[in-house]
């Protein structure tokens, strides 16, 4: 069975292995968690970022999930989570993109680790943030995380569906955590429309029909949609032809 102490060891060897690697780059400071908010979705009360049902304003109270929606599904580093867990699943499904977004608009966030790195889902084991692509902040924050788990006891184990073992954090008083709606849909889009277009579809066109697949299979309110076309144009500038959704 997998040991927390075990866990907290890789990553301990991770975080100094990237030490290690930039001897003379400075610390960067660990970066705020954000309490912002985004709509309530359907199927269910939806709490945005890192903010859940529970938790007071100042994060007092803040649950590893909560910790895990700011600092890997944050503003500043949900697309970069994206392409790493879409990397990951994608040889396993025919539409990776519709699959993971309708995943997270679904389920509240799972802090579980593996032997491999962080498991957000619970109903697929196999979307995984490897360790290995895990930025500083976000290895620190996994360990953070551990060490509370390793002080409180709210921690527990099993053998994960389709094998493997984690470590997971158990229910609190700070609720569910979701991922936000609107920034899933941005991350993905995108993702999407950064691809190289070529003779027979843009990357426009592509992106069109994922969201279409993604909008029948959960409902998402139409601020969710405003709100994650706004950002896209603001992002237009580093992407090329990313337009309105």
């Amino acid at each position: 069975m997998l040991s927390l102490c075990a866990l907290q060891k890789k990553v301990a060897k991770k975080r100094r292995a990237e030490r290690n690697a930039l001897p003379h780059a400075g610390r960067r400071p660990r970066a705020q968690m954000s309490a912002s908010s985004s709509p309530e979705r359907a199927g269910g009360a939806h709490a945005s970022g890192a903010h859940a049902s529970g938790a007071n304003a100042s994060g007092a109270y803040a649950s590893g999930a909560q910790r895990v929606a700011a600092d890997f599904f944050g503003k500043d580093s949900i697309v970069h989570t994206m392409s790493c867990l879409l990397r990951g699943i994608a040889p396993y499904h025919a539409d990776p993109m519709t699959h993971l977004v309708v995943m997270l608009c679904r389920e509240p966030l799972r802090l579980a680790l593996t032997d491999r790195g962080l498991a957000p889902v619970r109903s697929d084991p196999s979307v995984v943030m490897p360790y290995s692509k895990m930025s500083k902040a976000q290895l620190a924050t996994v360990q953070d995380v551990m060490a509370v788990w390793r002080m409180s006891g709210t921690y527990g184990s099993t053998t994960q569906m389709g094998g493997g073992a984690c470590v997971y954090e158990l229910p609190s008083r700070c609720g569910q955590t979701f991922v936000d709606a609107v920034l899933v849909l941005y991350s993905v889009t995108l993702l999407m429309r950064s691809c190289p277009s070529s003779d027979l579809v843009t990357s426009k066109m592509l992106s069109n029909v994922v969201l279409q697949r993604i909008l029948s299979s959960v409902v998402l309110p139409r601020e969710v949609i405003a709100q994650a076309e706004l950002m896209l144009r603001a992002a237009a500038p580093a992407v090329s032809g990313a337009r309105a959704i």
